[in-house]
């Protein structure tokens, strides 16, 4: 049995433990459990129209993340493992700001891409049409500083399975796991790649940032 490993929730909720968060968003309905690690007196899960909502928080469907959340009034946001289906990320991050209060939080966690960066998108795209594209931490840290100030990173390893980096999609698993199979030797050495008893692969070491950044004045 392949055993996944994403320790970004735990890092979060320590990280949080002593601070004061009224409100705490979820930007795109994927970030439930990051709401369990923020315990606000008001939280809630903003989803697309469509989407999974909460059945645990108040929900705010929304057509775009973030449009039904009033100016000013979110204590943290955060945006978990979706930052690759942002077309623009500035524009993104400019409503984020508007949307937190004055020494807001804006958490988040997304996959960082290196060497392996060409490899990934293109494997992902094919996957998901929705896919835009995985980012670098330079890339990241540019995108956000013209709003927030790095107060806190960490690179978390994600151990992912195949099925679930295939959640939702519709690809044949085999047809996704001899597109990773042709992948370079190198590349599937920094993935760590894992297999089973029969030599199938079973999933792969993602590298993960976790990002928690502070509202500029």
């Amino acid at each position: 049995m392949f055993e996944e490993l994403n320790n970004d929730i735990k890092i979060i909720k320590q990280y949080f433990m002593e601070k004061t968060i009224n409100v705490a968003v979820d930007a795109f309905y994927q970030s439930d459990e990051a709401l369990d690690g923020i315990k606000g007196v008001k939280d809630i899960a903003c989803v697309f129209a469509g989407g999974n909502e909460s059945k645990k928080y108040q929900n705010v469907l929304c057509k775009k993340p973030l449009d039904a959340i009033e100016d000013k009034s979110a204590d943290c946001i955060i945006l978990r493992n979706a930052s690759y289906k942002i077309g623009n990320p500035k524009d993104f991050l400019k409503t984020c700001a508007e949307k937190l209060k004055d020494d807001g939080y804006f958490v988040l966690c997304a996959i960082v891409t290196d060497k392996e960066d060409a490899y990934l998108n293109t494997i992902k795209f094919n996957q998901d049409r929705n896919h835009v594209r995985f980012y670098n931490v330079a890339e990241i840290i540019d995108f956000t500083g013209q709003y927030f100030r790095l107060e806190f990173y960490k690179n978390v390893e994600r151990v992912i399975s195949l099925n679930t980096w295939l959640s939702g999609s519709d690809k044949d698993i085999d047809e996704v796991r001899a597109n990773f199979e042709k992948f370079p030797e190198n590349i599937k050495k920094d993935l760590k790649f894992a297999y089973g008893v029969s030599g199938d692969l079973l999933g792969f070491t993602l590298k993960t940032g976790l990002f928690i950044f502070k509202l500029l004045p």
